[in-house]
């Protein structure tokens, strides 16, 4: 049901998605790639410049982005 107010879109940032500082990142060689080890976890990934992109703007992202 549309009232006709538009509903306020809260950043990822505000909404309390955060880039851990359990989190250490190293360049992968031969690739443009970046892993990144989540100490606490004790998981880790592989991330490419533009996920990396995405955790360095999360003040600029919508909550509800389908790139989160």
């Amino acid at each position: 049901m549309d009232t006709g107010e538009t509903q306020a879109c809260r950043t990822a940032a505000e909404a309390g998605w955060h880039v851990s500082r359990y989190n250490i990142k190293a360049p992968i060689p031969g690739s443009e790639k970046t892993a990144i080890y989540h100490t606490y976890k004790r998981s880790c990934d592989e991330y490419t410049p533009d996920e990396l992109s995405i955790m360095s703007n999360l003040d600029q992202i919508a909550e509800g982005d389908p790139l989160i």
